[in-house]
């Protein structure tokens, strides 16, 4: 709880978007921060949780509900089968404990492809790691001595659980069963007991519990300060050592609570509830907080649609038609793609002169129906077919390495392509915007002593090569009515792509998508084709 409390104190001063680390700190103590962590990870626009000070919380809070999911178990076990307290050495108590096991066993298997979050953060995929020991224990209770195995066949799988610890995560799925099955014979057969029981062995033991909880914090922390620049990182993975061992000599090792303690407690729950409710956090704490940018540069041009009410958002319950649909006789504007085409709504609403921004409409990260995708909905395809030339379309995606990518890229611009040519309405094919290396590249370089994202033109064009070549084969359909855009002519110099204009951050995120600053930065490159 201390941990929790002192590091939410710390990432309220140092990180620019610090609410889904405050969230998961806070969940944590309630034993639910992997499930938190879980529904936020298929968040497109939450940071990224390489940078969440509590994101090793997961592993507790897993550990938390296996021990509860344990004890209720137990406790029905002993009701149900009257069974005595040395229910450990029954056949049907190792059974029961043993089917679970398998059965979460063959859940980590099947979501290693089919729910990598879920694989990663679930108590279902975890239940069988923590079962091992149990049903060590119960194997060891029911044998009744001691098995044995060569020191040398010992140190053979040591050597191979550091191997696999150490090996590439695409092993994982079979790395981590070899772990826990190597260490509960290790522990079944102590064949190392020797070894471990030596004073610094024993040491490291007392204090990895701390040096757990403090590590990753501070070295998260590190890195919003200063970037991800090796020596702080280094030094803060070092210092968590000594906090360790201060944490653990001072409450750990204790085994009475002093009132001082108590009070100590009490004044930092206070704490926790400032810096986890943000609209107090941000007030009390702005004066003195050392990021460099505005809560408001976080806030993307998809969330302040989405709080207006656009209806673009809101074609999972409404007709697709209805989305678009403008009833009056003037030309009109429809926009589709993904998430990186709702970037350019605003640009396009402040270019087009001919009207009110009502007449511009988009359908973007519209979910399919009925297993169709919107270029499938029957009822859009006749509304657009009855377009005329004063309507103008467009499309934007991002480029991502997905396989997936290139075949919706082709399959909504071929459909789009054939509207085009077949009522004249112009088709404006918008390349994506720069992108400066996820979140690796993008989190750490707003760090606080970071000189903001920014990438060469070069490298940045070579990202998106493929993706380029790909929709620029559709402006040969039709010049007359299909047209390229490419953003970099704006967002670009000659040389580098910057992440700031006028002194102002107009990304909001690693995707990226646009903030309020970079909302109309595009308007000039629409106007010839909107006026």
């Amino acid at each position: 709880m201390i941990c929790v409390l002192v590091i939410s104190f710390i990432t309220i001063l140092v990180q620019p978007v610090p609410v889904l680390s405050l969230r998961t700190g806070i969940t944590s103590l309630i034993g639910l921060s992997n499930y938190y962590l879980l529904h936020t990870s298929s968040d497109y626009f939450a940071e990224s949780s390489s940078y969440n000070p509590f994101l090793h919380t997961w592993s507790l809070s897993v550990e938390a509900q296996f021990y509860l999911i344990f004890s209720l178990i137990a406790v029905a076990f002993l009701f149900v089968s009257r069974a005595d307290s040395h229910y450990f050495q029954s056949r049907a108590f190792f059974c029961f404990l043993l089917a679970l096991s398998l059965a979460s066993l063959l859940y980590f298997v099947f979501s290693y492809s089919a729910s990598p979050h879920s694989f990663y953060f679930s108590i279902f995929s975890r239940f069988w790691e923590l079962a091992c020991g149990i049903l060590t224990l119960c194997l060891l209770l029911r044998l009744r001595r001691q098995p044995h195995i060569s020191t040398s066949i010992a140190v053979c799988l040591l050597l191979f659980i550091v191997a696999c610890l150490l090996a590439p995560a695409n092993y994982v799925l079979f790395s981590t069963p070899f772990v826990v099955f190597a260490v509960a014979l290790l522990i079944a057969t102590q064949s190392l007991g020797l070894i471990f029981s030596l004073s610094p062995i024993v040491f490291i033991g007392e204090i990895s519990y701390s040096f757990y909880l403090w590590h990753w914090p501070m070295i998260s922390l590190s890195r919003w300060i200063f970037g991800d620049k090796i020596l702080p990182i280094l030094v803060a993975a070092l210092s968590s050592i000594v906090v360790a061992i201060f944490s653990f000599k001072l409450i750990e090792a204790r085994r009475t609570r002093s009132k001082r303690l108590l009070a100590f407690l009490g004044l930092f729950s206070i704490l926790v509830f400032i810096t986890t409710w943000k609209p107090i956090a941000t007030v009390s704490f702005s004066p003195i907080r050392f990021t460099r940018y505005p809560d408001e540069a976080f806030i993307s041009v998809q969330k302040l649609l989405l709080n207006a009410n656009d209806r673009g958002f809101s074609c999972s319950t409404i007709s697709l038609v209805d989305c678009i649909r403008d009833e009056s006789s003037s030309a009109s504007i429809l926009v589709f793609g993904d998430s990186h085409a709702s970037n350019l709504v605003p640009s396009i609403r402040e270019a087009f002169s001919k009207g009110n921004s009502n007449k511009v409409k988009f359908l973007t990260n519209v979910p399919s129906k009925n297993g169709l995708k919107w270029y499938q909905d029957n009822d859009l395809v006749n509304y657009l077919s009855s377009l005329d030339s004063s309507s103008i379309l467009v499309w934007s995606r991002v480029y991502t390495s997905s396989l997936q990518e290139p075949k919706t890229t082709l399959s909504e611009l071929s459909f789009l392509s054939s509207i085009s040519q077949e009522t004249g309405a112009k088709l404006l094919i918008v390349d994506d915007i720069p992108n400066f290396g996820g979140p690796e590249g993008f989190w750490p370089a707003l760090s606080f002593f970071g000189e903001g994202p920014i990438i060469s033109v070069q490298e940045a064009r070579s990202q998106r090569s493929y993706h380029t070549q790909l929709i620029q084969k559709f402006t040969k359909l039709d010049t007359r009515t299909i047209f390229y855009l490419d953003p970099f002519a704006i967002l670009c110099g000659e040389s580098f792509c910057p992440s700031s204009f006028d002194g102002k951050l107009v990304y909001s995120d690693s995707s990226p998508h646009f903030n309020k600053f970079g909302s109309l930065l595009l308007t000039d490159m629409f106007k010839p084709f909107l006026d």
